[in-house]
């Protein structure tokens, strides 16, 4: 399970939740997420555990790649 939490335009406190991994990277892929690349990230959560990640959600997809987690 991947969550992440991020800012919109307003400031308020969006999550959206994959149920893997590779659902995530298929919907990155295929350009089915409806989030600006431009907003904050505050969480990104991957099987309970949090991990170290401040940036952009454009720049979530790069980061997550470079964990190994495939």
């Amino acid at each position: 399970m991947i969550d992440i939490s991020y800012l919109n335009n307003n400031k308020q406190e969006k999550q959206i939740s994959y149920a893997s991994y590779d659902d995530y990277k298929q919907a990155q892929l295929a350009c089915q997420i409806a989030i600006a690349d431009y907003f904050p990230v505050t969480k990104v959560m991957v099987e309970g555990q949090q991990l170290d990640y401040t940036g952009q959600f454009g720049n979530l997809y790069f980061f997550l790649e470079q964990q190994g987690l495939h």
